[in-house]
């Protein structure tokens, strides 16, 4: 059976380039490399890419990183078990 896209373990090299420099790397995805055919291959290209979806999956953690960074305090959870 052929793939449209990169196989799951190759999601796992995305940061490679940092960790092999020294620098800490997390990818965040919105499994766009099992959607999109043109994925690591000689067609990716921006002109594939779904801008609005993008816009979307991008802010999300813009808006976690600002809200955990500007949080004076977080919940209490309640007693240790």
């Amino acid at each position: 059976m052929g793939t449209t896209g990169p196989t799951a373990s190759s999601t796992v090299v995305e940061g490679r380039p940092f960790w092999n420099r020294g620098i800490s790397a997390l990818m965040l995805t919105d499994t766009a490399n099992f959607r999109n055919p043109y994925c690591h291959r000689s067609t990716d290209a921006s002109g594939t890419l779904d801008d609005e979806r993008l816009a979307i999956v991008t802010a999300a953690p813009a808006v976690i990183a600002v809200t955990a960074a500007t949080a004076v305090s977080w919940p209490d959870a309640g007693p240790a078990v």
